[in-house]
């Protein structure tokens, strides 16, 4: 059976397995995204990301990525989704935007900080993660305005209709 993995968040799609760091959450396998605990090399078909890799040291980021490009299949999929800096930064410098919206703005891009797991370490635009995917294999690297999978994080619009995330799907060949 192919696997499908849900990494971050509490999620449950049928037919999808959970991963996740926070015990909180209930998932199917409890491992940072960094480790991979519990999935096999060339065993999962498609991996979701919805707002994760912000949350990844820079110095681990180029480790995670070659560890998820290992444990996909060949012809195997990664839908990303984190914070555009670019959108975020128009935000911040939007003088239709009142001062608790524009916190809102930064807590977008330095995580919510509401829990020790809810802090991000790095920002993305489309060229830096494509330059990412790019280096640890990734190709087709294409940017959506939706999944279409379920409502989260990635299609979030508060304000002006503006979706706040960048949302790119890749493959491995």
């Amino acid at each position: 059976m192919l696997k499908r993995v849900i990494i971050g968040g509490s999620s449950e799609i049928p037919g999808w397995i959970t991963l996740n760091a926070d015990p909180s959450t209930n998932p199917d396998i409890l491992s940072d995204i960094c480790e991979l605990k519990n999935i096999e090399d060339n065993s999962v078909s498609v991996f979701y990301l919805s707002h994760v890799l912000e949350h990844v040291k820079l110095s681990n980021v180029e480790k995670t990525l070659n560890k998820l490009f290992v444990a996909m299949r060949n012809n195997g999929s990664l839908y990303i989704s984190v914070p555009d800096l670019e959108v975020l930064g128009e935000h911040l410098r939007n003088k239709d935007l009142g001062i608790e919206q524009k916190i809102h703005v930064l807590r977008m891009i330095y995580g919510g900080q509401i829990s020790d797991f809810d802090y991000h370490y790095f920002g993305y635009t489309f060229e830096i993660l494509n330059y990412f995917l790019k280096k640890s294999g990734f190709e087709n690297i294409e940017k959506v305005k939706s999944f279409n999978l379920h409502k989260d994080t990635s299609e979030f619009t508060p304000y002006f209709g503006v979706p706040i995330s960048l949302n790119i799907i890749c493959h491995k060949s």
